[in-house]
């Protein structure tokens, strides 16, 4: 009883306001039911491992002709989310305003597109580097992470993995840029040896990162890698677009 008088009190000085405007709502960390409808979510056909959207799909073993021409070293990437005009203000008030109040709702939404989570050993968020972390004061990813290893029931580590390279932005770089910005940007400090890993990050725009995560974590002798994230820009010009809203610094 107290801690309810004490929560109704909380919420009449500082009402809880909507993920995607400045209008009221009952329950903090959501969104009203207009702005919600307009959210895109990755339903339907998709690359059964990285899990971009297709037009269509025979089976759900359906794999993309990038992930054919040059598998990726992850074993699946899924994100309840595509990245667009309705959902990018997430990510803008998560990625550069701090704001944590979503955080609960976001990692659900995570949860509920998760291939076998119950099969996981450990996860571990996208690393940015030290001096990021200093001048922003957090990692997101860490946020989204550290929610669903409460939800899932499962051990979290945000040490496993060390982005050892201060790379510069990816804005308007080639897919090769992109590969070569992060190449041997992140190092594996901690046993990860026969391990099944799920790795979080906010956005998947290109995978860039999020294949040179999984590549050290590999190579370091993980079993097997599957990727959550918020959000997914499901086409390549979106992508270029996303980099430039976002200011994309983990990919």
């Amino acid at each position: 009883m107290k801690f309810a008088f004490f929560n109704t009190i909380i919420d009449l000085i500082w009402p809880p306001i909507s993920l995607l405007s400045d209008n009221r709502v009952k329950i903090n960390g959501t969104i009203e039911i207009e702005k919600w409808q307009n959210l895109t979510f990755n339903y339907g056909p998709k690359c059964h491992c990285c899990g971009v959207k297709l037009n269509d799909a025979p089976n759900p073993e359906t794999i993309c002709g990038q992930c054919l021409a040059e598998p990726p070293f992850f074993d699946s990437a899924r994100a309840p989310l595509s990245y667009d005009d309705n959902s990018k203000q997430l990510i803008l008030q998560l990625k550069h305003a701090g704001r944590r109040d979503g955080v609960k709702t976001f990692a659900t939404m995570m949860r509920d597109c998760a291939i076998n989570p119950e099969l996981v050993d450990v996860i571990i968020p996208v690393p940015i580097h030290k001096k990021r972390l200093f001048d922003r004061g957090f990692n997101q990813s860490v946020w989204l992470g550290q929610e669903l290893a409460k939800i899932l029931n499962k051990d979290f580590d945000a040490f496993i993995l060390k982005r050892t390279k201060n790379t510069p932005s990816q804005n308007g770089l080639s897919q090769i840029g992109r590969k070569n910005n992060v190449k041997s940007a992140f190092f594996v400090q901690k046993p990860v040896t026969g391990k099944s890993i799920l790795l979080i990050d906010d956005v998947f725009t290109t995978g860039a990162t999020i294949n040179a995560c999984s590549k050290a974590l590999k190579r370091a002798g993980a079993k097997r890698i599957d990727v959550l994230t918020l959000m997914r820009v499901n086409s390549h010009t979106n992508s270029n677009e996303a980099d430039m809203t976002i200011g994309i610094i983990n990919e």
